[in-house]
């Protein structure tokens, strides 16, 4: 089955979700118990990665609108086939960076990390959810949660996937500007709640997996 674009029902779609939660799954199982024995086991299957769910609420649409795209959401469900999502080359990125686009990790930091600490900011300048930083081995990671710089011009922030390769003292991560494209498979069907009058928000859970 082929990708459904979102935008072939909203010329910006960014503007239809009020609210959006992006949150990472680690692929390791872990058994805390054992069924056997009752102690707690230590053993972990470790299945080579990471994946993204996320879950968007729109704003409150009309008949038609709901329509177009719980349809679109149903076919995009079907084996096969994803939902696509892309982003106009305005929206990323949206935090306040350098003009050189280039930030720094002051300590460096090692291959498996999420969380590090980013330099070459002004005092309050936000490193947004949703932005790409790139590495100088030009691995891509999607900025989690935003980051505040402080009056050093550092900010923490979190960084899906883990970090591939270990970034050196001072190292740089590169602030990626243009289209964003994401493609989602939909992993519950979408939930219909009524607002006030004849309008409705449509609840979606996707996962990049």
């Amino acid at each position: 089955m082929p990708d459904v674009a979102l935008s072939s029902i909203f010329a910006d779609p960014f503007e239809y979700i009020e609210q959006c939660d992006i949150r990472p799954v680690d692929t390791v199982a872990r058994d805390q118990i054992s069924p056997y024995t009752g102690q707690a086991a230590t053993d972990e299957i470790d299945m080579g990665g990471e994946w993204l769910t996320m879950s968007m609420r729109t704003v409150a649409l009309d008949r038609r609108e709901v329509s177009q795209l719980v349809a679109n959401l149903l076919l995009a469900s079907r084996a096969g086939s994803r939902l696509l999502l892309q982003a106009p080359a305005a929206i990323y990125p949206r935090g306040q960076y350098p003009a050189s686009g280039i930030l720094q990790v002051p300590s460096g930091a090692v291959a498996g990390l999420r969380t590090l600490i980013v330099s070459g900011l002004a005092a309050g300048a936000l490193v947004a959810q949703g932005d790409m930083l790139v590495s100088a081995a030009g691995n891509p990671y999607l900025v989690l949660t935003d980051g505040v710089a402080n009056g050093s011009g550092q900010a923490t922030i979190n960084l899906f996937p883990r970090l591939r390769v270990t970034i050196e003292p001072n190292g740089p991560l590169y602030v990626y500007r243009g289209t964003r494209t994401a493609r989602w498979r939909v992993t519950k069907l979408p939930e219909i709640s009524s607002t006030a009058g004849r309008n409705s928000s449509v609840s979606i859970e996707v996962s990049s997996s």
